[in-house]
Formats: structure tokens, C-alpha cells, sequence
């Protein structure tokens, strides 16, 4: 498999951590999501981090044409 593709998201992890919180979602909204789209909660989760990925990337000014991001999820 090739490397994924360059940006700030990559490198080695640094001792600096911020969090920020927003409104919880019900779980009967996200339940519904899934449901409309034939898939699970958990797709209906990490879709919305990945969004908020890429948010992050096109709000840092990041070019993601065609851009490939490899994530793990514990």
C-alpha cells in the first residue's frame, strides 16, 4: 500500500493536546441517520469525524484534491 498522503494531521505525535467539546447528538438522531442510509451507528460516527477532519484541513488553508488520509480508531 502506497503512503497516504501529506499533511499537518501527519508526523510524529507531540506531548501538546487540546479537546473541544460540542452538544451531544441524540442517539435516536443518530439511529434514524443510519437507518435512512443503510448503514450503522458507528458508520454514522466516523463519517462525522471525518468531516470534521477535513474541516480542520480546508480551515488550516490545506489543499485535499485527491488527498488519501489513513486513521485508526480505538
Amino acid at each position: 500500500m502506497d503512503n497516504d498522503s501529506a499533511t499537518s494531521l501527519k508526523g510524529r505525535p507531540g506531548g501538546s493536546k487540546a479537546v473541544a467539546w460540542c452538544e451531544p447528538l441524540p442517539l435516536t438522531d443518530v439511529k434514524a441517520a443510519g437507518k435512512a442510509l443503510g448503514c450503522s451507528v458507528n458508520d454514522v460516527l466516523l463519517a462525522c469525524v471525518a468531516g470534521a477532519m477535513r474541516e480542520y484541513l480546508v480551515g488550516r488553508g490545506e489543499s485535499l484534491q485527491g488527498a488519501e488520509l489513513r486513521a485508526m480508531c480505538r
